[in-house]
């Protein structure tokens, strides 16, 4: 067998607001000390949308020359992509900081051996499966102040431990979107209807529950609005995502909206409390 270059290990980073992982642009970048390893081993790093390759050398028996047991090697990737913090689900709690943890400029470090194997079929449908290794919630970094994190940020690293194992090891990191109340403000007049929202779901189990909220709701200028509120968080998300109608409680919940507008990371905002786990995404409706 010719030598030649082989996968040593391959990253993809999902996350729950896209409906498709490959259309986010995520940056993977190597930090210095890593760069410098990547040049002194040769070890290739391709990187496309939200997947990243690394390829090795391999010996003339298909071994890999410079990545083995006996002498594994650490990779730190940067790994980032504009705005995905807002989107993205707070981590918390956090578990211990391992004992050999250095720190990481960014706000968050996942390890490839905080990874859990997970069996995956392929999305071709002919039963053939193959082993993604997950690193979710297993965060660990402290911030510069040496509290915990508590968001994604822009961006984060990621530790790969390559050892030359075959097959070469897929790593995958999970992201859940971020899920808050929707807030349906209901702007201008509504003569003779009395609005509200409704979630048209036939499932009782997954249906939404929406509550008017006690106090008129300010506009600018001192003008008040109607604001209807889901009694639970809404996961945010670039597809589709769950549709809710505005009634007529007065007629028999006839419907004056078919399909509402969704929320949108855009237009969240922190309730009366300031906290962090109070925001809420407004959706304006005119009437």
């Amino acid at each position: 067998m010719r030598s030649g270059f082989a996968l040593v290990a391959e990253l993809a980073v999902v996350h729950g607001y896209f409906a498709d992982p490959a259309t986010t642009d995520w940056h993977f970048a190597p930090d210095a000390a890593s760069a410098q390893l990547l040049s002194r081993t040769g070890i290739v790093l391709l990187a496309d949308r939200n997947h990243v390759r690394l390829f090795a050398e391999t010996a003339a028996d298909g071994s890999f020359r410079l990545v083995r047991p006996d002498r594994p090697i650490s990779l730190r990737l940067n790994v980032g992509a504009p705005g995905i913090g807002q989107v993205s689900a707070p981590l918390e709690p956090l578990p211990p900081l391992p004992a050999d943890h250095h720190d990481s400029p960014l706000s968050l470090a996942f390890d490839s051996r905080m990874a859990t194997p997970v069996q995956d079929v392929a999305a071709k449908g002919d039963g053939t499966s193959k082993v993604w290794h997950e690193m979710t919630a297993s965060a660990f970094a402290p911030a510069s102040d040496g509290a915990r994190p508590r968001s994604l940020a822009d961006g984060f690293s990621v530790t790969l431990n390559l050892d030359g194992a075959l097959p070469a090891p897929r790593f995958r990191i999970v992201l859940a979107a971020r899920a808050v109340p929707w807030r349906y403000v209901l702007i201008g007049d509504w003569p003779g209807q009395s609005p509200k929202v409704n979630d048209p779901n036939p499932n009782d189990a997954e249906r939404i529950s929406f509550v008017k909220l006690a106090a008129p709701y300010v506009l600018a200028k001192g003008a008040s609005a109607i604001a209807w509120q889901s009694q639970s968080a809404i996961a945010l998300s670039d597809h589709n995502g769950p549709r809710f109608e505005l009634c007529d409680g007065d007629n028999d919940n006839a419907v004056l909206i078919k399909a509402l507008p969704r929320a949108s990371p855009a237009n969240l905002v922190l309730a009366p409390s300031g906290a962090p786990s109070s925001l809420v995404c407004e959706i304006f409706v005119l009437a």
